[in-house]
């Protein structure tokens, strides 16, 4: 009897694996061709151009369920800079069901709730704290309810605290050691990955992390930079294989696309 649960649970196991949700439609201004598993999406930017807000937009379409054009999937996320407020998240989840789906505060306030019951944060408050996490990813990714996306914000957070003990190194030679980590559980688990991260100034074309066709370890599929100057916000989307640039607007109800 206990040999026959365990081959079943291998065969759910493989079988919930190759099951992975669908990301076609996260975001196609951003992603045209969807989002693949195991593929890696940075977003990068200075302060106060948005990149949690735009995080937060993307849980939002994430999280919410199919019947107003969510994708109702389970999130892990990573917040290490404790900038992500569930407060936010709740903001702009209402927003999209009362202003798109003529929803009642009842009805959308259900909805979220049981939204939100597919999203699970592991706050992590040094660097020490963030490692145990990321050594603990299996059990996290591979458990019986299973996580469908990964998401960090920011994977950049402890970054001089590392620099101060371990010397100098450069923000991106940082973040490939932790991709290193963090894509060995991804990886197996067959689930994307989205981080936040600062632009670091003055760095190496060589030490640059590469936007690569396939998921590649130590590497990137998406690079998504957020820009703000005088004439307001840019945002450039690049792959391996193109690159685009539009603008955008920041508003209560998130990052809207010009």
């Amino acid at each position: 009897m206990e040999t026959q649960t365990t081959a079943e649970s291998g065969f759910g196991f493989l079988v919930r694996l190759a099951s992975r949700p669908s990301f076609l439609n996260i975001e196609t201004k951003l992603f045209p061709n969807g989002l693949l598993a195991k593929q890696t999406v940075e977003i990068c930017g200075d302060t106060s151009t948005g990149k949690t807000l735009l995080l937060s937009q993307l849980m939002t379409k994430c999280l919410l369920p199919p019947a107003v054009e969510g994708l109702g999937i389970r999130i892990l996320l990573l917040n290490t800079d404790h900038h992500f407020l569930v407060s936010k998240l709740f903001k702009l989840m209402s927003s999209i069901l009362k202003n798109n789906w003529g929803k009642s505060d009842a009805e959308a306030e259900k909805i979220i709730r049981e939204s939100l019951s597919n999203l699970t944060i592991i706050n992590c408050y040094d660097y020490s704290q963030l490692m145990v996490s990321l050594h603990s990813l299996d059990l996290m990714l591979l458990k019986e309810e299973a996580v469908s996306l990964m998401m960090i914000d920011s994977i950049s957070s402890f970054y001089w605290v590392h620099r101060e003990r371990n010397g100098l190194c450069t923000l991106d030679h940082y973040v490939k050691n932790l991709l290193r980590i963090i894509q060995k559980h991804t990886f197996q688990a067959n689930v994307p990955l989205i981080y936040t991260k600062s632009c670091e100034t003055g760095w190496s074309v060589r030490e640059r992390i590469n936007c690569t066709t396939e998921a590649t370890p130590e590497s990137i599929n998406h690079r998504i930079t957020l820009e703000s100057n005088d004439r307001g916000f840019n945002c450039r989307v690049e792959t391996s294989s193109e690159q685009e640039n539009f603008h955008y607007r920041i508003t209560d109800d998130g990052v809207h696309w010009l």
